[in-house]
């Protein structure tokens, strides 16, 4: 049974999308594609992985409340969707913490390129991890 829950993030321009975008595709593990919407998604292929406290019946009769895994049933759509959407928000929360970088990749790569004088001589940029650029 694979289940996916989607977050979608609605910006009014793209352009307040994609300073936030850069960073996300710089630490994403699966594609990430930019419009105006910036969409979070999550998706379990084996819900029996998670776990929350039910009702667990005993072969030799009674039963008890423990943490057991989710049953792939049509009645564990609601905790299965709770789950996932807190997956989502994890993530929206752990997103709105990163810092905008554009300005500093920016000026890195302003140092890190090849440039040409006005003499038509051409430089090379600076290698921070080569030991006679330091």
């Amino acid at each position: 049974m694979q289940i996916e829950y989607a977050t979608d993030i609605i910006f009014r321009r793209q352009e307040d999308l994609a300073p936030l975008y850069e960073s996300i595709r710089m630490r994403a593990i699966q594609e990430v594609k930019m419009n105006d919407i910036l969409r979070i998604e999550t998706t379990t292929n084996d819900v029996s992985f998670f776990k929350h406290r039910r009702k667990v019946e005993h072969r030799g009769g009674g039963s008890s409340m423990k943490n057991a895994p989710v049953k792939k049933t049509i009645h564990s759509l609601g905790i299965i969707l709770e789950l996932l959407e807190d997956s989502n928000w994890r993530y929206v929360s752990f997103i709105s913490r990163l810092e905008d970088d554009s300005r500093g990749r920016k000026e890195l790569g302003k140092v890190t390129r090849k440039v040409e004088d006005a003499g038509g001589q051409q430089h090379r940029g600076i290698n921070f991890f080569l030991k006679e650029d330091i």
